[in-house]
């Protein structure tokens, strides 16, 4: 499942490292953050699956999985489901999300969410990868129930507003960390992965 987390790991640790130091450059990047997130998971996919056919090949055994003993079909098949296809599937939720979070911003004067958030929202979904985004969805909606009752209780302020801005890619990094553990101790979790 997470086959190549090093560099979505430094991939978000950047974001946030531009989202401390300088917001601007989170503004004005904008869907370019998606864009290099896309092409990030995409070349990783593409050269792990490579180096895997290289590797198959030079094996005694693994040799005959490849052409002529096999059909293309059995290495891309591998390949789809090993490394391309739990992006697949959290790239389609995080267009899904970004859709409805535009919406949401249309319809309530873009008091939901800034739009530079939600390139950022959209991005750790989508690099959080599949179940991942289920357990950074969670650990976001602990988090902002969290943060809305201390503000609550805490703040006396007229406008009641608590602002995820630093806790999207935050969030989605303790959600790689722990993704991998949640997902082999429990099975309905791992039940999702379609490798298995």
């Amino acid at each position: 499942m997470f086959k190549f987390l090093n560099p979505i790991l430094l991939y978000l640790v950047l974001l946030l490292i531009f989202q401390v130091v300088n917001r601007k450059i989170i503004q004005k990047s904008g869907a370019w953050i998606f864009v290099g997130a896309t092409a990030l998971v995409l070349g990783a996919a593409s050269y792990l699956s490579y180096h895997y056919y290289i590797s198959w090949q030079q094996g005694t055994i693994t040799k005959f999985l490849l052409p002529p003993y096999q059909s293309w079909h059995y290495f891309a098949n591998y390949a789809l489901m090993q490394f391309f296809v739990h992006y697949a599937v959290s790239f389609v939720v995080a267009v899904i999300m970004w859709a409805l979070i535009k919406i949401a911003n249309q319809r309530f004067q873009d008091r939901f969410m800034h739009p530079e958030e939600m390139m950022l929202f959209v991005t750790a979904i989508f690099l959080t990868g599949h179940p991942g985004w289920l357990i950074y969805l969670a650990l976001l909606l602990g988090a902002s129930v969290f943060l809305a009752g201390f503000h609550f209780w805490k703040v006396e302020h007229e406008e009641r507003r608590v602002s995820l801005y630093f806790l999207w890619i935050p969030m989605a990094i303790v959600a790689l960390l722990v993704a991998e553990g949640l997902v082999t101790n429990f099975s309905w979790l791992g039940a999702l992965i379609f490798n298995r």
